[in-house]
């Protein structure tokens, strides 16, 4: 018999989650100054899958910076199912809602140690009914066969200068219930090397 971890050694959530850091250079320049992508998924199903999403900035302490720059940490997601995928970053405009944003207003001077780190496991909140703003919700979930996620850090410095600083992103994603076929093997193996862990 065939182990099940013959030819795909490579647990099937390696790619479920990351923590990037993206570097951000000082700029006069209000706009996306850095990107990169958190995570993706190819579950061959479709499941319905929690998330944990986090940031935070580091740098130095920075005393030359007008007292209106604001940093936004934008995190999107593709989700698909067969044939249909939707991408919820839709246009790069201000307001336009995200999947999930971090706001931070630096203050002058920035110590970028005293900055706390933000995270959640719920989305941003929606507006459905452009005509009702309290019709309004903020998913907790999402239903997706392939899924990807990729975040973008945005400066808005209508004043002048930004300052150089790092963020650190980080995507989990997880299905609600675990189920997958080789646990019914008849050697009970897991792929993903479950059995061992402590």
């Amino acid at each position: 018999m065939t182990s099940p971890l013959q030819g795909n050694p490579i647990a099937p959530w390696h790619m479920w989650g990351s923590s990037q850091s993206v570097q951000i250079p000082a700029s006069a320049a209000s706009g996306i100054l850095g990107s990169t992508q958190l995570l993706r998924v190819n579950y061959k199903r479709p499941e319905t899958w929690s998330f944990f999403f986090a940031a935070r900035l580091s740098g130095a302490v920075v005393t030359a910076i007008p007292d209106d720059v604001t940093v936004e940490v934008a995190i999107d997601v593709i989700a698909g199912v067969g044939r249909s995928i939707f991408d919820t970053s839709g246009r790069l405009l201000a307001g336009w809602p995200r999947f999930v944003s971090f706001f931070w207003d630096l203050p002058a001077p920035t110590n970028f140690s005293q900055i706390a780190p933000k995270w959640t496991t719920v989305g941003s909140r929606v507006l459905l009914n452009d005509t009702d703003a309290t019709d309004t919700i903020r998913p907790e979930w999402i239903v997706a066969e392939q899924l990807q996620a990729s975040a973008r850090v945005i400066v808005i410095s209508p004043g002048g200068t930004s300052p150089a600083f790092q963020a650190d992103i980080t995507g989990f994603v997880a299905p609600r219930t675990h189920v997958r076929p080789d646990w019914f093997a008849e050697q009970n193996m897991f792929r993903g090397n479950e059995t061992g862990g402590t």
